[in-house]
């Protein structure tokens, strides 16, 4: 199931971002920001599979200078550390912080009918969520990082 939260993920740059591959619904923001990192390293990952230099599309969008030696792990971890995304993380914990502040009987619940329904208020349709989802690559996201 990708994780999709309206609230979190009002238009398609949060959600190429904060979208996830999980098969349960989060119940609170740290598992949420433990899957997206796990995110970020497939998206290294595929980008090494795909014949790409993770490291030339981290300089040219961050300008971050990384070695060209780094694992795949080391290249996320590096993301991980970056300014840029140790500020979209920053928004995330914001984000979920209101959310659990809205919903004090459990976040589980009122997270797991939003993410079944996805009516809890208006946003990215299905089919528009798919298609991002679909069609999120590094560089991709990586210009959602910095956009």
């Amino acid at each position: 199931m990708i994780y999709y939260h309206p609230q979190l993920m009002p238009d398609a740059r949060s959600y190429r971002l904060y979208a996830v591959d999980n098969p349960i619904p989060f119940a609170n923001g740290d598992d949420h920001e433990a899957a997206l990192l796990f995110r970020l390293l497939d998206l290294v990952q595929e980008a090494i599979a795909d014949g790409q230099f993770p490291q030339a599309l981290i300089k040219d969008s961050l300008g971050l200078a990384l070695d060209d030696e780094l694992s795949a792990e080391h290249i996320a971890y590096a993301l991980l550390t970056s300014d840029a995304l140790q500020q979209a993380l920053q928004h995330l914990r914001e984000g979920w912080a209101l959310l659990e502040e809205s919903h004090p009987g459990g976040m589980g619940q009122a997270t797991a009918e939003v993410a079944r329904t996805g009516v809890a208020q208006p946003g990215l349709s299905s089919e528009a969520r798919l298609l991002l989802w679909q069609e999120t690559t590094l560089d991709t996201w990586l210009q959602a990082l910095v956009g």
